[in-house]
């Protein structure tokens, strides 16, 4: 009679047992997965700040090329030089996101264009007005349009995001990987054990010690 609340404590410290060593594995999971979502929100945000930063660097780039070639640009344009203005433009094509240049006379015709004018891409517009020379101040004779492209930056910050998924996947997995192994060399062991003592406890000493062939804390 007086060991019926012996074995009921020792029954309700297993299932106590069972469950926290539950509540570890899920924690673990848990936490890995979190950290996984967070490791990739973090990275495809920094993505999306370079390739705002790229923009921008792009944007002052072609702010001074605007300047400088307007400034080079007067003279011939005065002077209604076509090819002039054309072997002064054609210099853009030695940048890298280049893709079209455009002066545009004061009544609104083309005066001299150069590359693709009419592309499809992720593109960067701006224009300059070219002022008659030595009247930077007066009103305009013509307007310098430039157009680079922003699919190098877009396939960058593709790539980063790529990658940032790519990350947190394999981050993911090696959280499985833990959490299963966490499981099969502690926790499990140690629900076994737990159910050997109860058992063994409640008088059962026809059971087996499990894991005694293991040569660490356990």
């Amino acid at each position: 009679m007086n060991t019926v609340p012996f074995l009921t404590t020792n029954t309700r410290a297993s299932n106590e047992n069972t469950m926290k060593y539950s509540i570890y594995s899920r924690t673990i999971f848990l936490l890995g997965s979190v950290l996984a979502v967070v490791t990739i929100l973090v990275n495809v945000w920094n993505a999306y700040i370079k390739s705002s930063n790229l923009q921008g660097q792009l944007e002052t780039q072609v702010e001074e090329i605007l300047q400088l070639q307007a400034s080079s640009l007067s003279e011939a344009v005065w002077d209604l030089n076509q090819e002039s203005t054309r072997q002064i433009i054609s210099g853009l094509n030695n940048h890298e996101s280049f893709l079209a240049a455009v002066i545009v006379t004061d009544n609104g015709a083309s005066f001299t264009a150069i590359g693709d004018t009419h592309t499809t891409q992720d593109t960067l517009r701006t224009s300059h007005p070219i002022y008659r020379p030595g009247d930077e101040d007066g009103v305009p004779i013509a307007e310098l349009a430039l157009t680079f492209s922003l699919a190098d930056i877009a396939a960058q910050q593709r790539q980063t995001i790529r990658d940032a998924l790519l990350f947190g996947i394999l981050q993911f997995a090696a959280v499985l990987a833990v959490t299963a192994l966490a499981l099969r060399r502690i926790i499990n062991p140690l629900q076994q054990i737990t159910q050997s003592i109860v058992k063994t406890a409640e008088g059962d000493t026809s059971r087996a010690i499990p894991q005694l062939d293991r040569h660490d804390q356990l």
